[in-house]
């Protein structure tokens, strides 16, 4: 696998990385590190394909319903 050349100052990848662990969305990020959501976006982008941040979630996952928690309960799952 070729190497991704992630052209940002070291310590805004950095900043990034460590927002986005804490929850931080890409706004949010750039809103904090005063940057554009692109930016932010992109150096996401770069991270995942380098492998240093698992893959994107596509939605929410959904909330079980109390009948389903109740029969997990039961069968012992």
């Amino acid at each position: 696998m070729a190497k991704v050349k992630i052209n940002y100052p070291e310590d805004l990848v950095m900043a990034v990385k460590y927002l986005h662990r804490k929850g931080l969305n890409s706004r949010k990020i750039a809103e904090r590190l005063e940057v554009s959501p692109f930016t932010v976006r992109s150096i996401l982008h770069m991270l995942r394909k380098e492998g240093i941040l698992g893959k994107a979630k596509k939605g929410k996952e959904k909330p079980k319903k109390h009948k389903d928690i109740i029969e997990e309960i039961l069968s012992g799952e």
